[in-house]
């Protein structure tokens, strides 16, 4: 299978016209079944991060009813390379950190990156949130334009 194949549908192992229920069902089940705390082996572990991020990246797009209806529309227009540019416009990384010690609670971070360009500018925005922060970065061909964190504009470089 090429990555162009790779729809986040083939990813979720889901039909076209699953519901949003049934999206977030295969989302739960990959995700428990390829995320990489069950994995010790070390290329085990490589092997399942690769595809928890495709699985998260998958579950981003079909869960986002804009970014799904710019999918399903592209697909049924036969020009294949969308798919991809699709999938590179929105990448997320959620990490998890597990508590070692007895009380200590388990921490998340997800940042996603969104990447256009609009009018010749590479315009890339980065939104992090740890534990119910929430940090947004924008940047315009690689240098940082504005950064608000907890809605409060913050001045860049």
């Amino acid at each position: 299978m090429t990555k162009l194949d790779e729809s986040p549908y083939t990813i979720l192992g889901i039909p076209k016209d699953s519901e949003p229920e049934a999206i977030k069902k295969a989302y739960r089940k990959l995700a428990l079944k390829w995320h990489p705390d069950k994995h010790q082996e070390a290329a085990d572990k490589e092997v399942a991060e690769k595809k928890f991020k495709k699985i998260a990246q998958a579950y981003e797009i079909l869960s986002d009813g804009k970014k799904k209806s710019a999918l399903d529309r592209e697909a049924g227009r036969t020009r294949r390379p969308f798919r991809e540019e699709v999938f590179r416009e929105f990448s997320t990384v959620i990490r998890f950190s597990s508590a070692t010690e007895p009380g200590k609670a388990v921490s998340t971070t997800k940042t996603t990156t969104t990447t256009k360009v609009i009018d010749g500018k590479k315009i890339v925005t980065k939104r992090t949130e740890d534990n119910g922060k929430e940090m947004v970065e924008t940047y315009e061909d690689g240098k940082l334009k504005s950064q608000v964190v907890h809605a409060t504009a913050v001045a860049a470089n």
